[in-house]
């Protein structure tokens, strides 16, 4: 399943874009769209993790309790000398990849400066 979003200032728009989008995807790709949802944007959008807004990127909460759970859980990992430097140094490359893609930096130093 493939997720999409399309932001517009114009509400009329979005009802041309959307159906537009729903007959390719039929005509063409032989797909049916399940669910057609136009929504005001101020509060934001939940999606894949993030909360998306018209011109930044949060996580959602959800995502950054996750991100203090696995940094915790890494540390303590390390710290029972299961996994070297490296191993770890990999695992928190990885969950903090997933953070740059939103604005994080204050949350991630916060985060990271309670030692973890």
């Amino acid at each position: 399943m493939d997720d999409f979003i399309v932001w517009t200032n114009v509400k009329t728009e979005i009802s041309t874009v959307g159906n537009s989008i729903a007959l390719f995807l039929e005509d063409e790709l032989d797909l049916k769209l399940k669910t057609f949802y136009a929504g005001r944007t101020e509060f934001g959008l939940s999606f894949l993790s993030y909360k998306l807004f018209p011109n930044k990127i949060l996580l959602t909460r959800k995502a950054k309790k996750r991100y203090i759970y696995k940094m915790k859980e890494y540390e303590g990992i390390l710290t029972s000398a299961k996994w070297t430097q490296e191993k770890y140094a990999v695992h928190v490359r990885a969950l903090t990849a997933f953070t740059e893609h939103a604005f994080t930096r204050k949350f991630r130093n916060k985060s990271n400066s309670r030692g973890f």
